[in-house]
C-alpha cells in the first residue's frame, strides 16, 4: 500500500509479464506524477493485476510521449477508484 503523498516517477513502473500484483493507494491523496515522456504504469502480458485508490498526473504533450496507464496484451486486470489527470491518459 502506498501512503498518502506525492511520488515523482522518473522511470516507468512496469508490470510486464507479472501476475496478481496490487498497487493501491489511500485515495486522492496518493499521487503518482511524471513530467517525463514515459507511461507512468505499464501493463504488458500482465494478468490479474490491480491498480486502485490513487491519482496519476502526467504532463506529456502527445500520446507518443507516454500516458498514465498503458496496457498491451493484458488480461483480467482491474483499475478502480483512480483519478487520471493530464493531456493524454489511458
Amino acid at each position: 500500500m502506498l501512503l498518502e503523498g506525492t511520488y515523482n516517477i522518473s522511470a516507468q513502473i512496469s508490470l510486464a509479464s507479472k501476475s496478481n500484483i496490487t498497487i493501491e493507494g489511500q485515495g486522492a491523496g496518493t499521487i503518482l506524477t511524471t513530467t517525463s515522456d514515459i507511461d507512468a504504469l505499464y501493463l504488458y502480458h500482465s494478468t490479474g493485476c490491480r491498480i486502485s485508490s490513487l491519482a496519476i498526473t502526467t504532463s506529456v504533450e502527445s500520446p507518443a510521449d507516454g500516458c498514465a496507464i498503458s496496457s498491451d496484451n493484458a488480461d483480467n486486470n482491474i483499475i478502480s477508484n483512480c483519478i487520471i489527470d493530464g493531456n493524454y491518459n489511458l
